[in-house]
This record gives C-alpha cells, structure tokens and sequence, in this order.
C-alpha cells in the first residue's frame, strides 16, 4: 500500500465506497456524491426525471395509470444501480448506509408536509429468512428519523411470495404479479400513508399495497424511492 495512502486512510477514516478516495465519514466523497444521477425535477405523478417542472408524456396519456403519486431521488442508473444491487442482494450493508442518509436527507426536503407514518414494502416471510434484512425497512428508518414521523411496519404483509418483478415481463403481467400480494389489518382511518421502497419500476407493487392501505381506511397514499426508473 502506498505509504502516503495509508497515512491518509488514518487521518482521514474510510475510502470512498466510489472511487477509493480517502475521506472523513459519509462513505462518499463530494465529488461522486455530487454526480450521482439525482432526480432534481420528477414528474408530479410518477416521479420519473423530466428536465422540467410537469408531468410525463406517459402520465398525461394515461391518466390513472398511477393512482398514487410517486417520488423518486435517483435515477436507476450507474452507480446508483451498483450500490443498490450491493445492498439488496450482497449484505451490502456500507452501501445500504449510505444509500439511507442520502434518500432521507434529500427526500425530507422535497415533500412540502410529512405523511403521518412510512409503510416499506414489506418482503415475505421467506424472502426476509433468506436476505436477513428487508433493504426498504432501513431506508424507512433513516427517514423516519429524520421527519420524526413513525414507521409502521407491523400488520401490514405481504402474503403471497410472488416472483421479483425483474423476472416477470412488463405491464399488465407485473400488475397480475403483485394483485392481491398485500394484506393490512391496521386501522389507518384518515392517514397520509408514505410507502417507502429501493427501485420502484412499473409501479404495480405501490399499486397493489396503496389499494391494500386504503381499504383500511387510508386518506392518501404517496410513494418514496430511493430509485425510479424510465417508465
């Protein structure tokens, strides 16, 4: 190891999870922080990146096609995509760190007023034995702390243990996927419900666990992403 790169790890605590760089804390240094592929203007129904403020040529061609609104922080691109497959799927816990304070920090300051509790997309039990951890619990909790509103994460399940949705086709197939996949037994009477996830695609899952939240009483449902993809 070179003797001055050494010195600099002491002083300066961890490299950069990115490009190796020596840096403080944060598991990022400025300047790949800085190039993430932040969504700086989403669409206001689907949360995609537009370079301007409105909604999606897909969002006005199919209105409804997303029932509820969804928010997103990065585009699913590198290195998001990179950090994200490392959380979700290698015990990619530095990663997932990182991933957690920077959807909270940003995502705290898009919303103009907090829901009253964050839903994650719960994993089912099996997936959750063999992952050991369920990645949009974490992000849950870091923005939780960080608006000071709850996590509800208990009666809210997911009962059927369907296929990712990356392996099934696009659509009405994903939608058939995730149908009914969701069950709620908590009175949320004339609650703004925030579920939280990691990727959110086509939206079929927010669709399926948004109607499961607001046949137990929900007011609103809006959904958070650490990433959107394309439509």
């Amino acid at each position: 190891m070179n003797k001055w790169l050494s010195v600099d790890r002491i002083c300066f605590g961890e490299d950069c999870l990115l490009c190796g760089a020596p840096i403080a804390r944060g598991g990022l240094c400025d300047g790949c922080r800085h190039d993430l592929p932040w969504i700086h203007t989403g669409c206001r129904v689907c949360g995609i990146a537009l370079p301007a403020p409105g909604i999606c040529g897909h969002c006005r061609r199919y209105p409804g096609h997303h029932p509820y609104r969804i928010y997103g922080v990065f585009s699913y691109e590198c290195p998001v995509r990179a950090l994200i497959t490392a959380f979700k799927f290698h015990q990619g816990l530095p990663e997932g760190r990182v991933l957690a304070s920077l959807f909270a920090f940003a995502m705290a300051r898009t919303l103009d007023a907090p829901p009253d509790m964050l839903v994650p997309v719960p994993l089912h039990r099996g997936r959750l034995r063999e992952r050991g951890y369920n990645q949009a619990y974490i992000l849950a909790k870091a923005l939780a702390k960080e608006m000071g509103i709850p996590v509800q994460d208990r009666g809210v399940q997911r009962v059927r243990d369907t296929a990712p949705q990356t392996e099934v086709g696009q659509g009405a197939q994903r939608h058939a996927n995730v149908r009914g996949a969701f069950h709620c037994d908590v009175d949320l009477t004339g609650r703004v419900i925030g579920i939280v996830d990691d990727v959110i695609t086509s939206g079929a899952t927010i669709r399926s666990l948004g109607d499961a939240l607001m046949a137990c009483g929900a007011d609103r449902v809006e959904a958070y992403s650490c990433a959107r993809t394309p439509v």
